[in-house]
């Protein structure tokens, strides 16, 4: 049973909008095994990483664990 953790960083507006801007390849090859039933994935952590130009901008950096199941 291998397990990768990583880093996700997040950009939110005011409006609710969400995008990744950081980690996407690895969030999506998560997301990708989770659906074909080969990993789990966890959140460990989130947390608020600061405000972009203005305050209608925030960064919110995510900490995942991914892991494959043994066959």
């Amino acid at each position: 049973m291998r397990s990768f953790n990583f880093d996700v960083m997040d950009v939110m507006n005011a409006d609710g909008y969400c995008r990744v801007v950081e980690g996407s390849k690895w969030i999506k090859l998560a997301n990708k095994m989770v659906r074909e039933g080969r990993a789990t994935l966890v959140e460990n952590s989130r947390g608020f990483a600061g405000y972009g130009s203005s305050r209608d901008i925030s960064y919110w950096r995510f900490n995942y664990t991914v892991t494959e199941k043994v066959n």
